[in-house]
């Protein structure tokens, strides 16, 4: 027990000996009304992998290691300094260099000293120098949260200028760094859906970028966003393009007449059909095609696809797109309902062309078995396609000739 009260008389002494805040007085203050000391903040882990200290003799320089409630006073000394200043994180870069000075307050001031900010302004808690003090530890947070993307060269040229006390500079190259790491992480979604073969030297120019930080500037920061951006725009075109004009040549195809208009016209068929493959194929494959101007071209294919579906209609024997099929009644509700049901009309809808259209396109793009790449989703997505296809071919031919009626049950 008199061991335990000469403890506390030399701890109580140390306390009130640490500088440069006052802050052991109001720690002991804590410790002696057994009140518990400032909430514990969250500790990033430090680069030097946690503390290492060596122990030495009871006096001398302060060694947490020698009693445990020495390092329940290290750790409470270290959340009060932190929290004295608002801050809610601990950064590594202190933590390093406490494992050398188990001293909080002397690993304070070397911290302090690094990173260009004063002493005794922090210790006034002047205003300027106190926000100084947050830019330089939120930096170095979010300088921990960009790893393992950013190279070692990027993280000490962002070091270099907070030592040399330019923070705005170091700010500003965090900010580059964070949008080119943002960037580079989507693309470990988009690149699996991304068809342009023009995405992947992308993201081998943001890696080159990232590379040489310190030459990089906002504006190409700014730019790389821009531009993936455009590549999600492209491929939302392409998707929505590919799949109605998937749609419109399964319909003609199905329905081509069998007469000598169609004989004749064969050959447009054939040339619609390798055209929309082609130019599919090349914006799939050729790095150095125009994506916005094969878009235009494949959309131009689907303009003139609608216009000569009307002509097909117009020239099909008899007006009914497919004379095989059983026009009973009861055959023909089922098979109207059936479909109706798969673009979520009701037995009550008389849905007209345009109005198919616009669901199937839309249906059609989210269940485009192109945005699957997992085989098992893809599989299940082509099923689901070729009955949305085929249901639409239903809706469209009952569009033309009039929807059945409903059987009456006797």
């Amino acid at each position: 027990m008199k061991g335990f009260v000469k403890f506390l008389q030399w701890l109580d002494n140390y306390l009130l000996r640490i500088p440069p805040f006052s802050l052991a007085y109001r720690l002991g203050q804590r410790l002696r009304r057994r009140s518990p000391v400032v909430d514990p903040v969250e500790v990033l882990p430090a680069a030097a992998g946690g503390l290492c200290l060596a122990p030495t003799g009871f006096a001398g320089s302060f060694n947490p290691s020698v009693h445990p409630a020495l390092m329940a006073v290290q750790e409470a000394a270290i959340h009060a300094i932190f929290n004295l200043f608002g801050l809610k994180y601990i950064p590594g870069e202190y933590l390093v260099i406490l494992a050398r000075k188990p001293d909080p307050t002397d690993a304070w001031v070397e911290f302090c000293q690094e990173f260009g900010l004063h002493i005794g302004r922090l210790g006034d808690l002047e205003r300027n120098e106190v926000n100084r003090l947050h830019q330089v530890v939120g930096l170095l947070i979010e300088l921990s949260q960009l790893r393992p993307e950013l190279e070692a060269s990027g993280r000490e040229r962002i070091l270099e200028a907070l030592k040399n006390h330019q923070h705005d500079v170091a700010e500003e190259l965090i900010d580059i760094a964070r949008s080119i790491i943002t960037l580079v992480r989507n693309a470990a979604t988009l690149g699996s859906f991304i068809v342009f073969p023009h995405y992947e030297g992308f993201i081998k120019n943001l890696r080159r970028l990232l590379a040489n930080l310190g030459n990089a500037t906002k504006d190409e920061a700014e730019k790389a966003l821009r531009y993936e951006q455009g590549f999600r725009d492209f491929q939302s075109q392409f998707d929505a393009v590919i799949a109605h004009l998937d749609a419109e040549i399964g319909w003609m195809l199905n329905f081509w007449p069998n007469n000598d208009w169609g004989t004749t016209n064969a050959p447009v068929k054939d040339g619609i059909v390798a055209m929309k493959e082609g130019m599919e194929e090349q914006l799939k494959t050729d790095v150095n095609a125009s994506i916005p101007n094969l878009l235009q071209e494949l959309q131009l294919i689907l303009d003139d696809l609608m216009t000569f579906i009307d002509e097909i209609k117009a020239n099909h024997d008899g007006g009914a797109f497919d004379p095989l099929v059983d026009t009973s009644a009861e055959v023909a509700w089922k098979e109207w309902s059936d479909a109706a049901l798969v673009f979520g009309f009701g037995e009550t809808a008389e849905p007209i062309a345009n109005e198919i259209k616009k669901i199937y396109r839309k249906l059609a793009l989210e269940c485009h078995p192109d945005r699957f790449t997992d085989p098992t989703e893809k599989a299940v997505a082509t099923e689901k396609f070729k009955a949305l296809g085929a249901a639409r071919e239903v809706l469209d031919r009952y569009a033309a000739s009039g929807k059945p009626k409903k059987p009456t049950t006797k």
